[in-house]
């Protein structure tokens, strides 16, 4: 396995997402997310829109199997606001052959995908190849609910925005 920096893996993957999600995606390397006042960076941000509502995809890349836990934390603290519909994180083939059984249950319990790249010398020079291991499901964006509740309210909905509201904070 050749060793590859986290750039270099982190543009591989923005350049393949649409090989990898099978849409036209716009990628954008180190968005700043902020929520509260924190301020933190996501390595790569993927936007797809399909019909209305663009789907938004965050991808923590790591290159060592120490920063695993990190890129958890990271993502978790993604969902807990709202910021994407997709979780993955992205480790080289070398790395995620280390997980265990375990690990990549947790991965799905916690609704994270996992993304592998490996990379190997050829005749031609570095042949790239990437694979969804694990798919994460959708998950409505903090954003898009405030969007359905403020075309909810424009029609009058009320009563309705308060029971959606009151349903999205007892499941979240």
């Amino acid at each position: 396995m050749i060793e590859s920096s986290h750039d270099t893996l982190r543009d591989f993957i923005a350049l393949k997402c649409h090989d990898i999600f099978g849409v036209s995606c716009i990628a954008l390397k180190e968005v700043p997310a902020i929520v509260s006042g924190e301020l933190r960076r996501a390595d790569l941000v993927v936007v797809s829109r399909m019909g209305r509502y663009p789907y938004v995809r965050v991808i923590e890349v790591k290159t060592k199997f120490e920063n695993f836990w990190d890129a958890i934390n990271q993502l978790l603290w993604f969902k807990e606001n709202g910021l994407a519909n997709y979780y993955f994180i992205a480790l080289p083939e070398n790395i995620a052959k280390l997980l265990s059984y375990d690990q990549r249950v947790e991965l799905l319990n916690k609704n994270i995908g996992l993304i592998t790249i490996r990379v190997k010398g050829g005749v031609k020079g570095l042949e790239w190849e990437v694979i969804k291991e694990i798919s994460p499901k959708s998950e409505v964006r903090k954003r898009d609910w405030d969007l359905l509740y403020r075309e909810l309210e424009k029609l009058g909905e009320h009563s309705l925005v308060e029971r959606l509201r009151e349903t999205v904070e007892k499941h979240s």
